[in-house]
């Protein structure tokens, strides 16, 4: 099956009830305040805050464990913290979890296709929800030729490419990325970058988590560290240690954690530690929240 006509530039388009708030001086698109998470006795998020303007882009990195992706499903409205808030424009997003959705893309680990079902028919559905272009995604990520193969058949980086493609169509103004790289050449690195540079220069937001370098000029950097084991590690109302990359970033909180068991790489091809319900409601989508 063929996508729909040649299409335009796939650029991002921000929403249409959320105007361009660019410049450090205007009050931070995205927020959170004072995060903390609990997950059996352990602390994985510990008083941990971050601000994002339009056009910008954050870069989440520690080790695995540190509760990258933890942090990325609680700003994606998918999973609640045991305290703290999210707020976007100053209003918290678990006021409006709808509207939260439809401003929001998340990629996991997962990229989600049915192998079934071709390319094209995988991505038909996050087009139409997004009113995104088909044809402009498929071509912005190399996957023109591909739109009409099973993907049974794509190999891991043109799986990833499909994932990604899938972001473009949601037009989504920010964009949660759970390490978008995996499994990308050079080429499909650089098709990444592209894609990434259009996104914010249209005033987008990125928030990635990544054990690698990822072309994102000018991005800053929220460095999650593991809470130390034991008797000394401090308990959910601790101050914890001090976390200096999240203070050059701009952000709050102390970055203390402990370890978290669903942000942990995956072993193998295919496999992941995401929640069920961070895969779309269509079983092929890539992980974008409920609407």
């Amino acid at each position: 099956m063929a996508p729909s006509a040649p299409g335009r530039d796939a650029a991002p388009t921000p929403e249409r009830d959320d105007p361009p708030a660019h410049g450090r001086g205007a009050t931070a698109r995205l927020q959170a305040d004072q995060l903390v998470v609990i997950r059996g006795e352990r602390l994985v998020l510990d008083g941990l805050g971050l601000a994002c303007h339009d056009g910008e882009a954050l870069l989440l990195t520690g080790p695995n464990g540190a509760g990258k992706s933890t942090l990325l499903r609680i700003l994606a409205g998918l999973r609640t913290p045991d305290s703290g808030t999210v707020l976007w424009d100053g209003e918290p997003i678990a006021e409006d979890p709808a509207a939260h959705a439809r401003r929001t893309a998340y990629l996991g680990h997962l990229d989600a296709l049915k192998p079934g079902l071709t390319l094209a028919e995988n991505l038909r559905l996050a087009a139409i929800t997004g009113g995104g272009d088909l044809a402009g995604a498929l071509a912005a990520l190399g996957l023109s030729p591909l739109h009409d193969l099973p993907a049974r058949l794509l190999s891991a980086g043109q799986k990833r490419r499909a994932a990604l493609a899938r972001i473009l169509l949601l037009r989504a103004r920010l964009w949660l990325l759970d390490e978008p790289s995996l499994g990308l050449d050079r080429q499909s690195i650089g098709l990444l970058g592209a894609m990434l540079a259009r996104h914010r220069a249209a005033g987008g937001l990125v928030i990635a988590t990544t054990h690698v370098a990822l072309p994102l000029p000018g991005a800053r950097s929220l460095s999650l560290h593991p809470a130390p084991e034991g008797p000394d590690r401090g308990g959910a109302g601790g101050a914890g240690g001090e976390n200096r990359d999240a203070q050059e970033a701009g952000a709050k909180g102390t970055g203390q954690h402990g370890v978290d068991p669903d942000d942990r790489a995956p072993d193998k091809e295919g496999s992941d530690n995401e929640d069920p319900g961070d895969v779309g409601a269509d079983g092929a989508g890539t992980q974008e929240p409920p609407r």
